[in-house]
């Protein structure tokens, strides 16, 4: 198998990370690096170890983000979340995340569970992925429908909004997490491009930061684009997997925000009402 391309130099096959983990194959490209199948040296346990690329580890804030978001997923055990066994950085300083592997059945089983994350347990992963001076709120529906779809990538697409929020607060603030049933209509269709009438669950996720100026707010949702007056560390590349993830779903992000008040990030994901138990939830 070749590696991948762009894989960060420092990182080749054979090589042990952390004392114990055994690089032994690419497997792909994923997000801020590349993926690489792994092995525990003691045990012989196979792995997935992500390692985030050169470019990003040279920068202080992406690597704390990728370290930081590793941790709280690792305190977290969910069918909605792939299991975080380890993280560290390389001798050469190189930031890696080490992960269940999941291929072939043991994928396509996660992915067909039907589970809804529980309330608790969403606000307890945000609560852990952002700085403690930032209040975690929640007011999510009893009778929430479910959304078909990929739980793993819907969770991280709400996880990467959540951080965007953190991030817009440096001085700490308040995040609020709404969850809510949501029927479109004619009128909500004519208004949004790439919008249905039907129902929907209606993610919002709102912060106290500084807000996102008129002329800023179309280009929030390119690759890597970042502004300091925003208050907010590479932006554009958390919320455009968010974008891309949710429109893979049929949904759409809308942003409202006003300067000095803060911002609101609303997901529109359909939903199915009465969907039956076997079918792929969240």
């Amino acid at each position: 198998m070749t590696e991948p391309p762009d894989h960060p130099p420092e990182v080749v096959p054979g090589q042990v990370v952390g004392g114990k983990w055994r690089i032994v194959a690419p497997i792909g490209r994923g997000g801020m690096g590349a993926v690489y199948e792994g092995q525990n040296i003691s045990i012989g346990k196979k792995v997935a170890l992500k390692f985030i690329d050169a470019e990003f580890a040279r920068q202080p804030d992406v690597a704390n983000r990728f370290q930081r978001e590793a941790e709280a997923a690792s305190l977290v055990e969910s069918a909605h979340i792939v299991h975080i066994f380890d993280s560290g950085t390389t001798d050469t300083g190189i930031p890696y995340i080490v992960m269940e592997l999941l291929r072939g059945e043991d994928l396509r089983a996660r992915l067909r569970r039907m589970v809804r994350l529980p309330k608790e347990e969403a606000v307890h992963i945000v609560a852990q992925t952002l700085p403690k001076n930032i209040c975690v709120e929640k007011q999510v529906a009893e009778n929430l429908w479910p959304i078909l779809g990929n739980p793993l990538q819907l969770h991280q697409a709400l996880l990467n909004l959540c951080i965007n929020a953190g991030e817009a607060m440096p001085e700490g603030g308040q995040l609020a997490l709404i969850g809510q049933n949501f029927t479109t209509d004619a009128q909500f269709v004519a208004m949004h491009s790439g919008a249905d009438a039907e129902p929907h669950v209606l993610l919002e996720i709102s912060d106290t930061g500084g807000g996102i100026p008129p002329e800023l707010r179309e280009r929030i949702f390119e690759p890597f684009f970042t502004t300091k007056e925003l208050g907010r560390k590479n932006v554009g590349m958390g919320l455009s997997t968010a974008l891309s993830i949710v429109k893979s779903h049929h949904g759409l992000i809308l942003v409202k925000s006003d300067v000095g008040k803060g911002s609101v990030f609303q997901i529109y994901l359909p939903a199915e009402p009465d969907a039956a138990a076997e079918k792929h939830a969240v």
